[in-house]
């Protein structure tokens, strides 16, 4: 007489092929933690560079406003010299007539 079942006994193969399906679906559950810490990596990760790219965005940012502010500088000290020259121009027509003597005929 013997214990357990037989080797043919089909209570052997089924505990057998849920063996089998336990291994795999323990592999599946694995393989599933393994992708769920690389995803978790990955958007950590992300993260990371997003931040430094929006850093490094505000700062272009602050450097053309700084740009903009030195060209409005610029063109306004271009127009104030502009100005100036207008008025000598109009100061010396004024003292001369209107006519310059070196280029009368």
């Amino acid at each position: 007489m013997s214990i357990g079942p037989e080797p043919t006994d089909p209570t052997n193969l089924v505990l057998r092929q849920l063996q089998g399906l336990r291994r795999e679906m323990a592999a599946v559950l694995e393989n599933q933690r393994r992708d769920r810490e690389l995803i978790t990596r990955l958007t950590l990760s992300m993260d990371q560079i997003s931040l430094r790219m929006d850093q490094g965005f505000a700062e272009i940012r602050k450097e053309i406003s700084a740009i903009r502010s030195d060209l409005v500088m610029l063109e306004n000290g271009l127009l104030n010299r502009q100005n100036e020259i207008l008025d000598l121009v109009r100061r010396i027509d004024e003292s001369t007539g209107g006519h310059d003597p070196e280029f009368a005929p």
